[in-house]
Order: structure tokens, then sequence, then C-alpha cells
């Protein structure tokens, strides 16, 4: 998530770089700190394939809607708009939205449970190796072979073809911030790379948008593939560490 809404304002210019740091607070932590403690309570009612579907759709759709209150909070405690108005606003709209995430993450269980149905196991705490299990994550990931990874590559640029067909219409806050009168307090970024999600210099606006799409999926999938190598690397060298002391 960290990639992602920092490539949203970096390279789209989408998102804004003077609040990157709430969006990041937000998006990646408040969001998934909820969802995760949602998920958590509700899987202790049982750990059945309907459990995971049933608990995957009520944890996207809580941190949906908690990102969302928190940010009507910051909104109310900077000023820009009162807080009676924003909460109501940004938590209505974001309930229906949180509605579409849960069944993009019902979809994306369903599929990893049939591709890959390992990665859905809960690590015991230690592995018969002795290795604790969060060493064991990065191993895990990177076993899935490098057809998984491109698979998942082209699975993610077949779908930046569907980009010229999203709506048009503002998200969540950019719609509560025309009906409510804030939207005229943004500023322009300082610079321009990809705006809008559209590559400059190509005359075919469709073209331009599903290149933006292929650029930034692409971007993501060296980062994530950078941090979980990092990521085996590092546990490699612990372990290494912990045998010789052995």
């Amino acid at each position: 998530m960290t990639a992602v809404v920092g490539l949203q304002a970096l390279l789209f210019q989408d998102g804004g770089l003077v609040v990157l740091g709430i969006n990041l607070l937000n998006m990646s932590i408040m969001s998934v700190l909820a969802g995760y403690g949602a998920y958590w309570v509700f899987r202790k009612l049982g750990t059945s394939f309907k459990h995971l579907m049933i608990g995957g759709f009520i944890a996207a759709w809580v941190s949906v809607v908690i990102a969302a209150a928190s940010t009507a909070l910051m909104l109310g405690m900077s000023g820009t708009t009162p807080l009676a108005l924003a909460l109501p606003a940004m938590v209505g709209v974001h309930m229906l939205i949180g509605i579409g995430e849960g069944l993009i993450t019902v979809f994306a269980l369903s599929f990893i449970r049939t591709a890959r149905p390992a990665l859905l196991q809960a690590p015991a705490d230690t592995s018969a190796s002795g290795m604790p299990a969060a060493q064991t994550i990065a191993p895990a990931v990177k076993s899935m072979g490098l057809r998984w990874w491109v698979l998942g590559y082209v699975i993610a640029v077949a779908v930046t073809l569907l980009a010229p067909l999203a709506s048009g219409s503002p998200d969540g806050l950019e719609r509560v911030a025309g009906d409510y009168g804030f939207i005229e307090r943004a500023q322009d970024a300082p610079y321009a790379l990809i705006a809008d999600y559209v590559v400059p210099g190509i005359q075919n606006e469709t073209l331009a948008t599903i290149l933006a799409g292929v650029i930034g999926v692409t971007v993501v999938y060296v980062l994530v593939a950078g941090g979980i190598y990092g990521l085996f690397t590092l546990c490699r060298h612990r372990r290494r560490e912990s045998l010789a002391h052995e």
C-alpha cells in the first residue's frame, strides 16, 4: 500500500506531496491495523474457508471506513472543514466504496486459494527447523517460483487495458471536497511526470492511459520484488548467524 500511495503522489501527481505522510498514515497504517484487527477478531469464530471469505470481506470494508473516518478527523482538526460535516460525508461515501473493496478481496482470496493455498495457511510460532515464523515468510513467498510472479505481472498488465473504461467521476474524498467547497484549496504539484495517469507526448489518450498503467504496475512490481528479496536476504543472514552461534 505504501508503494502504491507513494507512487501515485510522486509519479502520477495524484494525492498530493504535502499530505503524502498523512495519506500513508491513513491508508498504509490505520487501514491495515483496523482491517487486520477486524479479521483477527472474526477468525476467532472459525477457520473454515467460509470464515476466511467473510473475514476478508469485513476486514476490507472496515479498513476503508476507518481510513475515511481518520481522514475526516484530520480535515476537521486542520480547520479545512468542520468535523460535523466531514465525518458523516466521508464515512457515508466510503461505506459504499468498502463494499466494492470487500468483493475484490474475496475474489483475490479465492484466486490465491486456488493457485497457492499454502499462502493462506497461518504459520506456527516456530517452524520445524527452529526458525521463527516471521523468518519463514520471505522464503515461502520466494518459493512461489518465477512463473507465478510472471503470471501475476501479466494479469496486472492485462487489467491496465481496462483503464480507459474507468469512471471519470471523482473519488470519495474529491467528491466530498467538491460538495463542501474546499476543493479550491488544493494546489498543483511543483512538477509533472505522468499527471492524471496520462503519459505525455502521446496523442492517443487511450493508449497514453494504458501505458501509464503499465508503467505504474511495473514500478510497483519492482519495488515489491525488491522488498521481498531484501527481506529474504536479511532472514537468511540472520539464520546463518543463529546457526553459527549454536
